[in-house]
Formats: structure tokens, C-alpha cells, sequence
């Protein structure tokens, strides 16, 4: 959006002439107007782009957005006071220039009671205060106002608006049956112009700040209120827990030893019995004995002998010769001998090596385990509510926060 372009808003109460106004300021007869028998004309917020043809911005070439709300009391009962400030509020929040150039107020001057109090109050508690400071009211339908009963409204009026110095401007409309004199018309314009250039534009941001001060007070009133708080005994579905045993078995190898006690004692045995497992020892024994001895004796012996005499001649004879003999006798003598005797070991001293001897084996092992499961159940619980939630305190903290500052007077 140009810094060309201008964001009016406009509001009011119904049949108070707002159509009326933008079709005047436009040239136009774009907007649907009343006709008189009180029913609404607008049924809905209305963003309209019209050219300034009364020159309220000076030049002419200002282009101006136009937003024209459901009167206040829709006839029709289409959209409640509440649901116009919040379309308002919503339109706001989209504008790309991020505010409004002005808020146009209308009042009818034929009407016999005044809602602008009530206009106000409304607006301030959707805005904040300084939504007041970007208004300027629309006094409409003068025309159709005796002087007399006139001259009673206006300070009425005036009484309203000067607590917060909100301008005012008088302006009447074309109807079907009679249009406004151009002398006229450039009156009302310069009237216009000049607050116009007067007002403060009202920025989004003073909107958000608003909605911040206003939910503090809400949360304050919330907190101050015991009366908001109740506490109920109900009763909730929840899950508990429930234990339950189940007996697991699970399959394990593990060694174990590989003979019974009886087979230990068995085997130990038989190993001891065996002739190769014998002891074996040398026993060594004294005794007599014949012995058969053999001795050498010497002595003589005379012999024949024969020999030649001269060749011819035998001569015998004897001669003594040495002889030696073997002689047997027997002696009894004593002596040692070895013998090995064998025995059959102690069985025990296999029993140890029997025991250590392990074999592997699978084991079932059964054990008791504890699980939980969820089961369905109820329990009773003092549970503290709010019968109201902050939405209701953000209505009435608005409300007291408007009445506050319209009586203060800022």
C-alpha cells in the first residue's frame, strides 16, 4: 500500500447513514443505503477502495480503503455487536500498513436516545484507549432534527465526547428524494478535513499491547475470584498396575561331575585291582645254602717210563712227576636274596582323580518372575475446576479497563 492510500474505518449504530457517507465522500452509489423502514443495509464488513472525491486528504489523488462495518443492532440479526468489532479487529490485523488513519463514528442526531457512550465503551474494550484518541464522530441526520431539539442533543453530546476530546463533525447525506447543495457539501469536507489532519492514527502494536494489559488483568481478576473455583469428586478411568508370576525355563549348559559317589568308589576299585596298578617290592631274605666248592690239590705220582739205550735198547722205568687235581666238596654258606612281591594299591588314592573328572550337560533352569500387566480401572480424585475460563475474565477486565479510562478521562 502507497503512502498515497488512507484507511478509514466506519462504524456505528444501524440506519445512522454510514453507507450514505462513503457513497458521498466516494461520488458515488456503490454502498446499498437504508430506506427508511429501519431494516440494516450492511450484512457485512465491507473493505471498499474509493477515490477521495471530496477532497478529504487535500490533493484529490489520495486513494482511500474504506472499511464500512455492520451497523451496531443489525436488524437482521446477522452478526452480533461483538462479531462487527471482531471482523474489525481481524481487518485491522491484516493491513499492511500496520494502522488506521482514522475511526468514523456515527451518530444520528433524530435518534431520541444516544449509544455513544455505549459505542465507545465497546470500542475501548476491544482496542484499548487510544483507539479513542484516532475517532472522530459523524453527527448525521441534523436535517431531519428540529433547531429547538437540536440545541438539547448537542450538549448532551458534547458532555459525552470532551472527557476524551474526541472531535465531532456535522454532516448530512444525500437522501433519495433530496441532495446535499455543493455549497454544503465543501463545508462538511473542510469540517472533515481539518480533524482529519488533527487525529492520531491508531498503530496495530497499540492493539497488542492492549490484548497483553488486558489478559494481565484478566489473570489478576481470575486469581481474585474464589468463587470461580470449585472442587468435584469424580471419578476417572485410569490403568494400573497388576503383578502377576509366570516360571521361565531356560536351557543352560553348565559342567557337572562326571561319576556318582558310587561310581566314584566302583572305578576307583576296579583301577586298584589291576595287576598292572600293583605295588611292586623288593624283599631281600637270609639263608643256608649247599654250595658246591672246588679245590686244586698237588702231589706225586711215579710213572712207568720207556726210553731207547744207544737206540737199540729199550730201557724201562719209573720216575716221580708233580700232579695237580680238582677236588669237589660241599660247604653250607649263607647268603642273601632278592624277591619282588607284589600288592594291590589302596583304592582311595584313585578316588580324587575320579572325582575331579567333569562332563557337559544341558540344565533346564525353572525360575519365578514377577511381570506387570495394565489393567482397566476407576479411581476417585478431588479434582479443582474453573467454572469460568479466561476468556470470560478477558471480557470483564476490558469492560472495567474501558469504564476505568473513560471516566479517568485518557
Amino acid at each position: 500500500m502507497s503512502s498515497t492510500t488512507k484507511v478509514l474505518a466506519v462504524i456505528g449504530e444501524s440506519q445512522h447513514g454510514k453507507s450514505s457517507f462513503i457513497n458521498m465522500i466516494s461520488g458515488t452509489r456503490d454502498q446499498a443505503v437504508g430506506t427508511g423502514d429501519g431494516k440494516s443495509c450492511t450484512s457485512e464488513l465491507n473493505p471498499t477502495k474509493i477515490r477521495d472525491h471530496l477532497r478529504l486528504y487535500g490533493n484529490g489523488e489520495t486513494k482511500i480503503n474504506c472499511d464500512d462495518l455492520p451497523g451496531f443492532g443489525d436488524t437482521g440479526m446477522r452478526m452480533t455487536n461483538g462479531q462487527i468489532l471482531e471482523s474489525m479487529k481481524i481487518r485491522l490485523a491484516g493491513l499492511e500498513r500496520r494502522e488506521l488513519d482514522a475511526l468514523l463514528v456515527f451518530q444520528s442526531l433524530a435518534e431520541s436516545r444516544f449509544e455513544l457512550a455505549k459505542t465507545f465503551a465497546r470500542l475501548e474494550e476491544m482496542f484499548g484507549p487510544e483507539i479513542s484518541q484516532s475517532a472522530i464522530v459523524i453527527l448525521t441526520k441534523s436535517d431531519l432534527v428540529v433547531p429547538k431539539d437540536l440545541k438539547k442533543k448537542l450538549p448532551t453530546i458534547a458532555d459525552i465526547l470532551s472527557p476524551k476530546n474526541i472531535p465531532s463533525v456535522m454532516w448530512v447525506n444525500d437522501s433519495l428524494d433530496e441532495l446535499v447543495g455543493e455549497t454544503q457539501k465543501r463545508e462538511q469536507a473542510a469540517s472533515l478535513r481539518a480533524v482529519l489532519a488533527q487525529v492520531r492514527p491508531y498503530e496495530m502494536m497499540n492493539m497488542r499491547e492492549y490484548e497483553r494489559r488486558v489478559e494481565e488483568r484478566a489473570r489478576q481478576l481470575m486469581a481474585q475470584d474464589k468463587s470461580n473455583t470449585v472442587t468435584q469428586t469424580v471419578t476417572v478411568p485410569t490403568k494400573k498396575q497388576q503383578a502377576y508370576t509366570v516360571y521361565e525355563v531356560e536351557e543352560v549348559e553348565r559342567y557337572v561331575p562326571k561319576y556318582s559317589e558310587e561310581e566314584v568308589k566302583a572305578l576307583a576299585q576296579r583301577q586298584a585291582s589291576r595287576p598292572e596298578n600293583w605295588n611292586a617290592e623288593i624283599v631281600e631274605s637270609t639263608k643256608t645254602v649247599a654250595v658246591d666248592v672246588f679245590d686244586v690239590e698237588s702231589g706225586t705220582e711215579t710213572v712207568e717210563t720207556n726210553s731207547k739205550f744207544l737206540w737199540v735198547f729199550n730201557v724201562r722205568g719209573t720216575t716221580q712227576v708233580q700232579t695237580q687235581k680238582i677236588v669237589k666238596r660241599t660247604e653250607q654258606k649263607q647268603v642273601t636274596t632278592q624277591e619282588v612281591q607284589y600288592s594291590e594299591r589302596d583304592a582311595t588314592v584313585y578316588e580324587d582323580d575320579l572325582r575331579k573328572e567333569q562332563r557337559k550337560e544341558g540344565v533346564e533352569i525353572k525360575r519365578e518372575v514377577t511381570r506387570f500387566r495394565e489393567i482397566d480401572a476407576t479411581e476417585t480424585a478431588q479434582v479443582s475446576m474453573n467454572k469460568r475460563d479466561i476468556d470470560y475474565y478477558k471480557k470483564v477486565a476490558s469492560k472495567k479497563m474501558a469504564v476505568e479510562n473513560w471516566q479517568q478521562g485518557s
